[in-house]
Protein backbone atom coordinates (compact mmCIF):
# COMPACT_ATOMS: atom_id res chain seq x y z
CA UNK A 1 0.00 0.00 0.00
CA UNK A 2 0.96 3.64 -0.92
CA UNK A 3 2.49 4.92 2.18
CA UNK A 4 0.81 8.75 2.06
CA UNK A 5 -2.87 6.34 1.27
CA UNK A 6 -1.57 4.69 4.14
CA UNK A 7 -1.59 7.49 6.48
CA UNK A 8 -4.86 9.30 4.88
CA UNK A 9 -6.78 6.00 6.23
CA UNK A 10 -4.83 5.97 9.58
CA UNK A 11 -6.15 9.43 10.00
CA UNK A 12 -9.61 9.26 7.89
CA UNK A 13 -10.84 5.90 9.75
CA UNK A 14 -10.92 6.23 13.52
CA UNK A 15 -13.53 9.16 13.05
CA UNK A 16 -15.11 7.33 10.57
CA UNK A 17 -15.52 4.70 12.67
CA UNK A 18 -16.73 6.28 15.80
CA UNK A 19 -19.09 8.07 14.19
CA UNK A 20 -20.61 4.67 12.61
CA UNK A 21 -20.54 3.43 15.92
CA UNK A 22 -22.47 6.46 17.35
CA UNK A 23 -25.07 6.09 14.45
CA UNK A 24 -25.95 2.87 15.11
CA UNK A 25 -25.25 1.95 18.61
CA UNK A 26 -28.05 5.22 19.55
CA UNK A 27 -30.84 4.09 16.85
CA UNK A 28 -33.40 5.50 16.16
CA UNK A 29 -31.60 8.55 17.43
CA UNK A 30 -35.08 9.63 18.38
CA UNK A 31 -38.38 8.38 19.75
CA UNK A 32 -41.56 9.85 18.97
CA UNK A 33 -44.83 9.91 21.65
CA UNK A 34 -46.71 9.20 18.71
CA UNK A 35 -45.16 5.97 17.54
CA UNK A 36 -46.42 4.57 21.09
CA UNK A 37 -49.92 6.21 21.46
CA UNK A 38 -51.49 2.30 20.55
CA UNK A 39 -49.46 0.66 22.57
CA UNK A 40 -52.39 -1.11 24.61
CA UNK A 41 -52.38 -4.70 24.65
CA UNK A 42 -55.66 -7.06 25.62
CA UNK A 43 -53.99 -10.57 26.98
CA UNK A 44 -57.09 -12.14 26.41
CA UNK A 45 -55.48 -15.69 27.70
CA UNK A 46 -55.29 -14.14 31.15
CA UNK A 47 -58.54 -14.96 33.14
CA UNK A 48 -60.98 -11.71 34.06
CA UNK A 49 -61.30 -12.01 37.97
CA UNK A 50 -63.16 -9.11 38.41
CA UNK A 51 -66.28 -7.44 36.86
CA UNK A 52 -65.11 -5.14 34.23
CA UNK A 53 -68.39 -3.27 33.95
CA UNK A 54 -69.24 -3.16 37.63
CA UNK A 55 -67.60 0.12 39.20
CA UNK A 56 -65.73 -1.57 42.63
CA UNK A 57 -65.95 0.22 45.72
CA UNK A 58 -62.06 0.83 46.83
CA UNK A 59 -59.75 1.09 43.82
CA UNK A 60 -56.11 -0.09 45.18
CA UNK A 61 -52.75 1.30 43.12
CA UNK A 62 -49.42 0.93 43.29
CA UNK A 63 -46.33 2.55 42.22
CA UNK A 64 -43.06 0.75 41.90
CA UNK A 65 -39.76 2.18 40.42
CA UNK A 66 -39.04 -1.85 39.72
CA UNK A 67 -35.28 -1.33 38.51
CA UNK A 68 -35.72 -4.61 35.27
CA UNK A 69 -35.89 -6.73 38.32
CA UNK A 70 -32.32 -6.10 38.97
CA UNK A 71 -32.38 -4.70 42.26
CA UNK A 72 -29.83 -3.22 44.12
CA UNK A 73 -27.29 -2.24 41.37
CA UNK A 74 -29.80 -1.55 38.40
CA UNK A 75 -27.81 1.92 37.92
CA UNK A 76 -24.72 0.88 37.03
CA UNK A 77 -22.75 0.12 40.63
CA UNK A 78 -21.57 -3.06 41.13
CA UNK A 79 -23.45 -4.21 38.40
CA UNK A 80 -22.78 -7.95 37.14
CA UNK A 81 -24.69 -9.33 33.78
CA UNK A 82 -27.40 -11.79 35.07
CA UNK A 83 -28.87 -14.60 32.92
CA UNK A 84 -32.61 -15.46 32.56
CA UNK A 85 -33.14 -17.54 35.06
CA UNK A 86 -32.34 -14.75 37.20
CA UNK A 87 -34.75 -12.18 36.04
CA UNK A 88 -37.45 -15.36 35.89
CA UNK A 89 -37.30 -15.81 39.37
CA UNK A 90 -37.54 -12.09 40.27
CA UNK A 91 -40.58 -11.95 38.13
CA UNK A 92 -42.41 -14.42 40.06
CA UNK A 93 -41.60 -12.97 43.43
CA UNK A 94 -42.74 -9.28 41.54
CA UNK A 95 -45.50 -11.30 40.21
CA UNK A 96 -46.64 -12.80 43.63
CA UNK A 97 -46.30 -9.52 45.18
CA UNK A 98 -48.42 -7.80 43.05
CA UNK A 99 -51.21 -10.59 43.21
CA UNK A 100 -51.09 -10.23 46.97
CA UNK A 101 -51.38 -6.12 47.10
CA UNK A 102 -54.65 -6.61 44.86
CA UNK A 103 -53.83 -3.80 43.25
CA UNK A 104 -56.85 -2.93 40.26
CA UNK A 105 -53.61 -0.66 38.47
CA UNK A 106 -50.01 -1.21 38.68
CA UNK A 107 -47.58 1.95 37.63
CA UNK A 108 -44.04 0.60 36.49
CA UNK A 109 -41.06 2.85 36.01
CA UNK A 110 -37.63 1.15 34.89
CA UNK A 111 -39.22 -1.73 33.59
CA UNK A 112 -37.71 -3.68 30.20
CA UNK A 113 -39.56 -4.96 26.87
CA UNK A 114 -37.13 -6.19 24.90
CA UNK A 115 -33.42 -5.63 26.58
CA UNK A 116 -30.28 -7.23 25.99
CA UNK A 117 -29.60 -6.88 29.85
CA UNK A 118 -32.58 -7.83 31.11
CA UNK A 119 -32.28 -11.14 28.70
CA UNK A 120 -34.75 -9.70 26.45
CA UNK A 121 -37.96 -10.63 28.55
CA UNK A 122 -40.98 -8.61 27.94
CA UNK A 123 -41.57 -7.67 31.58
CA UNK A 124 -45.10 -6.12 31.21
CA UNK A 125 -46.48 -9.24 29.40
CA UNK A 126 -44.44 -11.86 31.91
CA UNK A 127 -46.00 -9.62 35.13
CA UNK A 128 -49.51 -9.11 33.82
CA UNK A 129 -49.69 -13.06 33.21
CA UNK A 130 -48.29 -13.76 36.62
CA UNK A 131 -50.40 -11.58 38.71
CA UNK A 132 -53.59 -11.21 36.81
CA UNK A 133 -53.66 -8.07 34.63
CA UNK A 134 -55.71 -8.63 31.30
CA UNK A 135 -54.82 -4.84 30.36
CA UNK A 136 -51.07 -2.86 29.84
CA UNK A 137 -49.98 0.18 28.19
CA UNK A 138 -46.58 0.55 27.07
CA UNK A 139 -44.08 3.52 26.99
CA UNK A 140 -41.09 2.79 25.50
CA UNK A 141 -38.79 5.69 26.81
CA UNK A 142 -35.17 4.25 26.54
CA UNK A 143 -34.58 2.58 23.10
CA UNK A 144 -31.25 2.15 21.45
CA UNK A 145 -29.27 -0.03 19.67
CA UNK A 146 -26.70 -0.53 21.88
CA UNK A 147 -26.02 1.42 25.27
CA UNK A 148 -21.80 0.87 25.59
CA UNK A 149 -22.59 1.29 30.04
CA UNK A 150 -21.26 1.15 32.47
CA UNK A 151 -17.92 1.16 30.99
CA UNK A 152 -15.65 -1.29 31.79
CA UNK A 153 -15.85 -4.56 31.60
CA UNK A 154 -17.21 -4.37 28.09
CA UNK A 155 -18.90 -7.60 28.51
CA UNK A 156 -21.21 -5.55 31.21
CA UNK A 157 -22.33 -3.48 28.70
CA UNK A 158 -26.24 -3.07 28.58
CA UNK A 159 -26.08 -3.35 25.10
CA UNK A 160 -29.73 -3.53 23.18
CA UNK A 161 -32.11 -1.71 25.18
CA UNK A 162 -35.93 -0.55 24.80
CA UNK A 163 -37.16 0.32 28.09
CA UNK A 164 -39.69 2.84 29.92
CA UNK A 165 -42.60 2.66 32.00
CA UNK A 166 -45.72 0.74 32.00
CA UNK A 167 -49.63 0.60 33.55
CA UNK A 168 -50.70 -2.66 33.99
CA UNK A 169 -54.86 -2.91 35.08
CA UNK A 170 -57.70 -5.08 35.79
CA UNK A 171 -59.72 -2.39 33.58
CA UNK A 172 -59.86 -1.75 30.44
CA UNK A 173 -57.56 1.44 29.10
CA UNK A 174 -59.13 3.10 26.49
CA UNK A 175 -55.90 5.17 25.67
CA UNK A 176 -52.27 5.38 25.82
CA UNK A 177 -50.40 8.89 25.18
CA UNK A 178 -46.41 8.24 25.94
CA UNK A 179 -44.89 12.35 26.11
CA UNK A 180 -40.88 12.62 26.21
CA UNK A 181 -39.53 14.88 27.94
CA UNK A 182 -37.09 17.00 26.84
CA UNK A 183 -32.74 15.75 28.09
CA UNK A 184 -30.93 17.73 30.39
CA UNK A 185 -28.93 20.28 28.67
CA UNK A 186 -26.14 20.66 30.78
CA UNK A 187 -25.08 16.65 29.55
CA UNK A 188 -23.15 16.78 25.97
CA UNK A 189 -24.94 15.88 22.61
CA UNK A 190 -23.04 12.44 22.56
CA UNK A 191 -24.28 11.30 25.78
CA UNK A 192 -27.44 12.42 25.36
CA UNK A 193 -28.09 10.37 22.34
CA UNK A 194 -27.48 7.52 24.74
CA UNK A 195 -29.28 8.75 27.54
CA UNK A 196 -33.31 7.88 28.15
CA UNK A 197 -36.02 9.95 28.22
CA UNK A 198 -38.14 11.11 31.13
CA UNK A 199 -41.30 10.63 30.36
CA UNK A 200 -45.55 11.33 30.98
CA UNK A 201 -47.58 8.09 30.26
CA UNK A 202 -51.31 9.38 30.66
CA UNK A 203 -53.62 6.29 30.32
CA UNK A 204 -57.29 6.16 30.60
CA UNK A 205 -58.96 3.47 32.23
CA UNK A 206 -62.63 2.77 31.86
CA UNK A 207 -63.10 1.52 35.98
CA UNK A 208 -67.22 0.01 35.79
CA UNK A 209 -68.72 3.37 34.77
CA UNK A 210 -65.98 5.85 35.67
CA UNK A 211 -62.67 7.05 33.28
CA UNK A 212 -60.62 7.88 35.07
CA UNK A 213 -57.32 9.92 33.79
CA UNK A 214 -53.90 8.47 35.51
CA UNK A 215 -50.09 9.73 34.69
CA UNK A 216 -47.51 7.08 35.20
CA UNK A 217 -44.12 8.98 35.41
CA UNK A 218 -40.37 9.17 35.54
CA UNK A 219 -38.74 12.33 36.41
CA UNK A 220 -35.15 13.23 36.04
CA UNK A 221 -32.67 12.02 38.54
CA UNK A 222 -29.29 13.78 37.58
CA UNK A 223 -30.13 17.17 36.84
CA UNK A 224 -31.80 19.75 39.39
CA UNK A 225 -32.52 22.27 36.42
CA UNK A 226 -34.16 19.42 34.26
CA UNK A 227 -36.22 18.02 36.77
CA UNK A 228 -38.05 20.99 38.20
CA UNK A 229 -38.82 22.47 34.05
CA UNK A 230 -40.52 18.86 33.89
CA UNK A 231 -42.21 19.34 37.33
CA UNK A 232 -43.59 23.18 36.23
CA UNK A 233 -44.66 21.04 33.08
CA UNK A 234 -46.49 18.61 35.36
CA UNK A 235 -47.88 21.00 37.23
CA UNK A 236 -49.38 22.86 34.73
CA UNK A 237 -51.40 19.47 33.48
CA UNK A 238 -52.41 19.01 36.73
CA UNK A 239 -53.93 22.20 37.12
CA UNK A 240 -56.29 21.51 34.42
CA UNK A 241 -58.82 18.92 36.83
CA UNK A 242 -58.78 16.74 34.13
CA UNK A 243 -56.31 14.44 35.80
CA UNK A 244 -57.24 11.54 38.60
CA UNK A 245 -54.33 10.18 39.66
CA UNK A 246 -50.29 10.99 39.10
CA UNK A 247 -47.97 8.76 40.23
CA UNK A 248 -44.44 7.23 39.80
CA UNK A 249 -40.63 7.97 40.30
CA UNK A 250 -40.55 11.60 40.89
CA UNK A 251 -36.48 11.51 42.09
CA UNK A 252 -37.28 14.53 44.75
CA UNK A 253 -37.63 15.14 48.20
CA UNK A 254 -40.81 16.23 49.79
CA UNK A 255 -39.84 20.41 50.97
CA UNK A 256 -39.76 20.00 54.54
CA UNK A 257 -37.48 16.47 54.54
CA UNK A 258 -34.89 16.50 57.02
CA UNK A 259 -32.35 15.19 55.09
CA UNK A 260 -31.64 16.74 51.74
CA UNK A 261 -27.93 16.32 51.14
CA UNK A 262 -24.54 13.93 51.96
CA UNK A 263 -26.16 10.56 51.19
CA UNK A 264 -24.36 7.23 51.24
CA UNK A 265 -24.69 7.56 47.74
CA UNK A 266 -23.13 10.83 47.04
CA UNK A 267 -26.61 11.85 45.62
CA UNK A 268 -26.56 15.14 46.64
CA UNK A 269 -28.84 17.28 44.33
CA UNK A 270 -32.19 18.08 46.42
CA UNK A 271 -30.85 20.81 48.19
CA UNK A 272 -32.92 24.00 46.95
CA UNK A 273 -35.03 22.02 44.89
CA UNK A 274 -38.18 23.77 43.41
CA UNK A 275 -39.82 20.18 42.58
CA UNK A 276 -42.42 19.17 45.13
CA UNK A 277 -43.32 22.92 45.54
CA UNK A 278 -44.28 23.71 42.16
CA UNK A 279 -46.54 20.47 42.31
CA UNK A 280 -47.99 21.52 45.84
CA UNK A 281 -49.67 24.56 43.95
CA UNK A 282 -52.01 22.09 41.93
CA UNK A 283 -55.40 21.08 43.30
CA UNK A 284 -54.18 17.45 43.19
CA UNK A 285 -53.06 16.10 47.02
CA UNK A 286 -50.15 13.96 47.86
CA UNK A 287 -51.48 11.05 49.94
CA UNK A 288 -48.74 12.01 52.29
CA UNK A 289 -49.27 15.56 53.59
CA UNK A 290 -46.18 17.28 54.62
CA UNK A 291 -47.54 17.22 58.33
CA UNK A 292 -48.09 13.35 58.28
CA UNK A 293 -44.88 12.94 56.33
CA UNK A 294 -42.98 15.09 59.25
CA UNK A 295 -44.06 12.84 62.16
CA UNK A 296 -42.52 10.28 60.92
CA UNK A 297 -40.18 10.28 58.03
CA UNK A 298 -39.05 6.93 58.16
CA UNK A 299 -42.61 5.15 57.33
CA UNK A 300 -42.81 6.62 54.18
CA UNK A 301 -39.04 6.35 52.70
CA UNK A 302 -39.13 4.43 49.38
CA UNK A 303 -34.95 4.50 48.55
CA UNK A 304 -32.84 2.50 48.34
CA UNK A 305 -34.09 -0.99 49.73
CA UNK A 306 -30.56 -2.12 51.84
CA UNK A 307 -31.43 1.04 53.71
CA UNK A 308 -33.86 3.39 53.07
CA UNK A 309 -33.52 7.01 53.75
CA UNK A 310 -35.43 9.37 51.65
CA UNK A 311 -38.67 9.51 49.79
CA UNK A 312 -38.66 9.64 46.17
CA UNK A 313 -41.89 7.41 45.00
CA UNK A 314 -44.96 9.87 45.14
CA UNK A 315 -48.59 9.23 44.71
CA UNK A 316 -51.15 12.34 43.91
CA UNK A 317 -55.36 11.97 43.58
CA UNK A 318 -58.19 14.60 42.63
CA UNK A 319 -60.37 14.47 45.95
CA UNK A 320 -62.84 13.04 44.19
CA UNK A 321 -61.45 10.00 44.78
CA UNK A 322 -61.80 9.75 48.49
CA UNK A 323 -58.14 8.73 49.86
CA UNK A 324 -58.44 5.81 52.36
CA UNK A 325 -55.18 4.42 53.32
CA UNK A 326 -51.20 4.81 52.23
CA UNK A 327 -48.51 1.97 52.43
CA UNK A 328 -44.69 1.21 51.59
CA UNK A 329 -44.71 -2.73 50.64
CA UNK A 330 -41.79 -3.31 52.77
CA UNK A 331 -41.37 -7.08 51.58
CA UNK A 332 -40.27 -6.04 48.40
CA UNK A 333 -36.54 -5.41 49.58
CA UNK A 334 -34.84 -7.74 47.80
CA UNK A 335 -36.60 -6.89 44.67
CA UNK A 336 -35.60 -3.75 43.19
CA UNK A 337 -33.91 -0.48 44.67
CA UNK A 338 -37.26 1.08 45.24
CA UNK A 339 -39.88 -0.01 47.37
CA UNK A 340 -43.47 -0.11 45.75
CA UNK A 341 -46.60 1.80 47.59
CA UNK A 342 -49.78 1.20 47.32
CA UNK A 343 -52.62 3.42 48.16
CA UNK A 344 -56.36 2.82 48.46
CA UNK A 345 -59.31 5.47 47.65
CA UNK A 346 -63.10 5.16 48.48
CA UNK A 347 -65.27 5.64 45.28
CA UNK A 348 -67.93 6.92 47.51
CA UNK A 349 -67.81 9.14 50.60
CA UNK A 350 -65.25 8.10 53.38
CA UNK A 351 -66.15 7.24 56.34
CA UNK A 352 -63.03 7.45 58.90
CA UNK A 353 -59.61 9.17 59.34
CA UNK A 354 -57.05 7.58 57.53
CA UNK A 355 -54.34 8.63 59.74
CA UNK A 356 -56.06 6.96 62.85
CA UNK A 357 -54.29 4.39 64.37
Amino acid sequence: MDMKLFLILLVVCPPVLLVGFLLWASFPWTISQKSFEGEIHTFNHIPAHIDEEVTPPVLKVVTWNMGYAYGLGSEGRGYEQKDSAFFNSRLKQMGELLQKSEADIVFLQEIDFDSKRSTYIDQARVLAELAGYRHVAYAPSWVAGYIPFPYMPIRNHFGQMNSGGAVLSKYPILKNTVDLLQKPESQAWWYNLFYLHRYFQTVEVKVGEKILTAVNLHLEAFDRTNREKQAELLSSRMQTGKIDLVAGDFNMVPTEASKKNKFPDGDDNYENDMSYDLLKRTSLKDVIPEDIYNKNESLYWTYPTDKANRKLDYIFYNEQLRFIKVEVLWEASTLSDHFPMRASFQLGPVQFNPYSQ
